[in-house]
């Protein structure tokens, strides 16, 4: 019989049969596409019996079932010769086929283990595995679960995130929500709030705050716009020491007063009696600090000096008991008014026999400043470098006119500052003499200074230590500039060595078109005769002595020059 006839009978597919055959093995190969009849009626029956079939008679018609006692078949006359003897042999009847009822005993057991793993692997197979479900704490996508509080100020700029003010106050954002909620404002959080409104959020939080300033400008550098870089709130203000600069004729005693002053020999370490750098002091008087600017005092120095007004809030003007106002003493005078800042007049070498202090008052008197005694507003002070005389009195005097002019700055900000001095060390490379006007400049802090661009590398007072940071009116010799700056240049500390670089090369690009549209309208000019004047370019070792010589050239009044 054909196993596709088999499988008809039985109403199973092709598979399901041979499925059949495979766990209960009857000894048909994979290959088999038929089987001898009594096979198949055995095989009819096992089949019919284990899944409760009805089988149609007229698969057994003509023949009759075989018993497990009777094994002969009935039909014995019918079969042939051959096969009649092989059944009249008792041997030959035992090797017939028979069809029995077969359970698992007659299965052997290795078979039965075999199917028992296959059944145990295919269930794995089938059951699909629990997935537990955990729950987790819902967490704010961007700030961690842990969270360090903020210590200190913290610079809040203009407008700020609410993800960026969480950061920077170390609050979680939901916290910082429920805040502005309670104060009647909903927010999400990418939305921008003003300062006033991170304020208000960091006064319930216990957390102090500052207006973060705004950045530098090219502009602004460029101009050297020290009135829109020192801009800051009032609240973040605190006092800060007066910078002092000492103006006057040359040897009337300013080095020599200087030198009294700070307790130190400077007049020993110069050239010819004469200052060839503007040097930046500090000194210490009944516990407060004065900053003291070194102008030179010869004519040949009134660039220098002009600047060194400029960056100061005091100015005193020395002049010599026994010779009295000099030209140099008046051109210095100017500068000072220019500046604007208030005047103390230091009357010096009062020790001498020549010393005429009422013929100095009245040539004072005669230039504008009246003296204090004689019913004026300036304070003349009588001193004495050699005798110390007069030395507590100009102190306490300078301390009087910073109280009065409620001087100011912000330490709690990037710095801004001012260039006194520059030059090129071999061993150090550009250095740089500034003076710290709001702000504070630290070791590592990343600037962009007129023209160049550089990392505070060392920093140094005027006695030669080190120092880590440098507050308001505090002067320092800096390190790590990519080249000289330009005496009285803005040093402007900004966030990133990055950003300090895009803004060099920015300012140079700006320089470069300037220039090249100022030489186009000077040659113009000069076609058309408009122009008689040429500007030159002059070197000299420092800044100093190179502003010093452009403003002796200035004055030569040859034809040749």
């Amino acid at each position: 019989m054909r196993l596709v006839q088999l499988a008809k009978a039985l109403h199973m597919t092709g598979q399901q049969l041979r499925r059949e055959l495979v766990d209960v093995d009857f000894g048909i190969k994979p290959t088999d596409r038929e089987i001898p009849d009594n096979l198949a009626q055995g095989i009819l029956r096992f089949l019919a019996t284990k899944h409760g079939i009805t089988l149609s008679p007229s698969l057994f018609e003509g023949r009759e079932d075989v018993s497990e006692t009777d094994a002969v078949s009935p039909q014995e006359d019918t079969l042939p010769d051959r096969q009649k003897e092989e059944a009249a042999s008792p041997e030959k009847q035992e090797a017939l086929p028979v069809l029995r009822k077969l359970s698992l005993d007659d299965v052997p057991a290795e078979k039965i283990a075999q199917e028992e793993k296959k059944e145990k692997a295919a269930q794995k197979k089938r059951v699909v595995p629990e997935t537990k479900v955990v729950s987790r704490p819902r967490e704010t996508p961007t700030i961690q679960e842990q969270i360090k509080k903020k210590e200190g100020i913290v610079l809040i700029p203009q407008q700020v995130s609410i993800k960026e003010f969480a950061e920077k106050v170390g609050v979680q954002v939901p916290k910082i929500i429920q805040i502005l909620m309670k104060n009647g404002v909903l927010a999400t959080i990418n939305q921008l709030v003003d300062y006033d409104t991170a304020a208000v959020v960091a006064s319930d939080l216990g957390i102090e705050v500052q207006r973060e300033q705004e950045k530098a400008s090219v502009e602004k550098l460029l101009h050297h716009n020290l009135e829109e870089l020192l801009k800051d709130e009032k609240e973040n203000l605190i006092s800060r020491s007066p910078i002092v600069v000492i103006m006057g004729h040359v040897d009337h005693g300013k080095t020599s007063l200087l030198d009294a002053i700070r307790k130190t020999d400077v007049v020993a370490t110069e050239s010819g009696g004469i200052t060839q750098h503007i040097g930046a002091y500090q000194v210490m008087h009944d516990g407060k600090p004065i900053t003291f600017l070194d102008t030179p005092g010869h004519e040949a120095f009134t660039a220098m000096r002009a600047r060194g007004a400029q960056v100061t809030d005091i100015a005193i003007l020395v002049v010599a008991a026994d010779e009295g106002v000099k030209e140099t003493t008046r051109e210095a005078l100017d500068h000072i008014r220019d500046a604007g800042v208030p005047i103390l007049v230091a009357i010096t070498k009062v020790d001498k026999p020549e010393a005429d202090l009422d013929r100095v008052k009245g040539e004072l008197a005669g230039h504008g400043l009246q003296p204090e005694e004689w019913g004026g507003k300036t304070p003349v002070l009588p001193c004495s470098a050699v005798t110390k005389q007069g030395i507590p009195a100009i102190l306490d005097h300078i301390l009087l006119l910073a109280a009065v002019e409620d001087l100011q700055a912000n330490p709690n900000r990037l710095a801004v500052a001012t260039v006194v001095e520059s030059h090129l060390d071999k061993s150090l490379g550009s250095l740089a003499t500034v003076i710290v006007n709001t702000g504070t400049l630290h070791t590592g802090d990343a600037f962009i200074c007129g023209k160049t661009y550089g990392k505070v590398r060392t920093m140094m007072d005027a006695h030669g230590q080190r120092l880590e940071e440098a507050g308001p009116a505090v002067p320092v010799r800096i390190s790590g500039l990519q080249s000289v700056p330009d005496t009285g240049g803005v040093l402007q500390v900004v966030p990133s060595e990055r950003e300090a670089r895009s803004l060099h090369e920015e300012l140079l690009r700006t320089v470069e078109q300037t220039q090249k549209k100022s030489f186009s309208d000077l040659v113009a000019r000069l076609s058309e005769g408009k122009v008689t004047q040429l500007k030159i370019v002059l070197k000299a070792d420092a800044q100093g002595s190179l502003e010093a010589i452009s403003e002796a050239l200035s004055k030569q009044g040859t034809d040749e020059v």
